[in-house]
């Protein structure tokens, strides 16, 4: 609520992470609440299930279910000293973490489950547009990197997209277009029968005789709170050796990156460049902007990548934002979850 997520919400609530382990997910119940209503009025639920997230132990009934190394201890909030050498975890270690958040998907897809389940129950699954989005991917060890910050590859990138609505889209169709979560906004409004909004840059996925998909653009800013919070946890080590290191410099920077059919360019605030086929290289483990052969390539998708900026206003504040209040309890889950220290 501090930063703004109720705004447009008629009834806002903050479960967080159940402290219990037994029993429903709180969503759930609160599900209820607005399902209850006699009135025939519309309407629109967003839920937030925050599990599949470090430090991966609240799968409840769920923990340990896929885990292939059960003896091992928790490795909590070590994603940004794994990726700068700061603190290097063992292939074992991030199989274990790894599995852990395979955990916390299993629970997550059953608390979904029972959601569609009490809509159908109501005469209400057919009638309702349901969508299941991430709003981010996670790495465990790809490119040397843990977590979500720093990148732009597709284990951060590439999420799932699940729309159930019978009377739009065909049931158990596959679609392998290009969308981008701005595209939901669009679509949730044509769906609803509302037309589009002029302040939306996505693409209504009902239209397809409207939607190209060939093109997408990225960014992810300079990483000011990630390399904060890396600071903090470094702690009582010498911060200088690690501030100024290879490993640190690399994710010192902002990117932008596009992506045409299957090819794929990372730019980033420090001049480097990064060109994968995403056809034949999915994992991005070869750079091709380092062979000549590709230049043509590397400086087309680099010219369209500058003009979609070039019509784009620039979002970074011209100030730091001023500090937020948190009260105890948003503090305390905020840290629980390693984005404050």
């Amino acid at each position: 609520r501090k930063t703004g997520f109720e705004q447009g919400c008629e009834d806002y609530y903050e479960t967080w992470r159940p402290a219990d382990q037994d029993g429903r997910h709180p969503v759930e119940d609160l599900l209820d609440e607005v399902l209850e209503d006699d009135s025939d009025r519309p309407f629109f639920v967003f839920i937030n299930l925050i599990e599949p997230h470090s430090p991966y132990d609240s799968s409840r009934e769920y923990f340990g279910e896929f885990d292939r190394h059960p003896e091992m201890a928790l490795v909590d909030n070590t994603a940004l000293l794994h990726s700068v050498g700061a603190q290097t975890l063992s292939d074992q270690e991030i199989e274990h973490l790894s599995d852990l958040y395979d955990s916390e998907i299993l629970y997550v897809d059953a608390a979904i489950g029972r959601i569609v389940a009490n809509l159908d129950e109501r005469n209400l699954l057919d009638e309702t547009l349901l969508i299941v989005t991430a709003d981010h991917g996670e790495n465990f060890g790809e490119h040397g990197l843990m977590g979500h910050a720093f990148n732009l590859y597709e284990t951060n990138v590439r999420i799932p997209l699940l729309i159930r609505y019978p009377m739009t889209f065909q049931p158990g169709a596959r679609d392998s277009s290009l969308v981008q979560l701005q595209d939901v906004f669009a679509t949730v409004l044509s769906a609803a029968g509302t037309g589009q909004s002029n302040d939306s840059q996505g693409r209504d996925l009902v239209a397809q005789d409207s939607f190209d998909g060939e093109t997408l653009f990225f960014e992810y800013g300079y990483p000011v709170h990630s390399l904060r919070e890396l600071g903090f946890q470094i702690g009582h080590r010498p911060w200088r050796q690690y501030r100024d290191s290879p490993d640190v410099s690399r994710v010192k920077r902002r990117l932008r990156a596009v992506r045409r059919g299957g090819m794929k360019l990372i730019l980033g605030s420090d001049g480097r460049s990064e060109l994968y086929d995403l056809v034949s290289d999915p994992s991005e483990s070869n750079n091709l902007a380092l062979y000549d052969e590709y230049s043509s390539q590397l400086r087309d998708l680099e010219t369209l990548l500058l003009h979609k900026l070039a019509a784009c206003p620039d979002r970074t504040p011209a100030s730091p934002a001023p500090p937020i209040d948190l009260d105890d309890e948003t503090e305390r889950q905020l840290r629980s979850l390693g984005y404050i220290h």
